[in-house]
């Protein structure tokens, strides 16, 4: 269905989830994110989105 999970450890830091993400994607899929956007985990914000209006 073109799903891919993944699964985040809870022992990892906020601001360790986005690198963690990416390379288990990349491990996954044999891709690379093209767009990066840098986000603030703890908030679920990056500059001019604001991901908590979409949960």
């Amino acid at each position: 269905m073109g799903i891919t999970l993944i699964v985040v450890p809870h022992t990892l830091d906020y601001d360790e989830f986005q690198n963690y993400i990416e390379e288990e994607y990349k491990k996954l899929t044999g891709k690379e994110i093209k767009t990066k956007y840098k986000y603030n985990w703890k908030t679920f914000k990056r500059e001019n989105l604001d991901l908590s209006k979409f949960l």
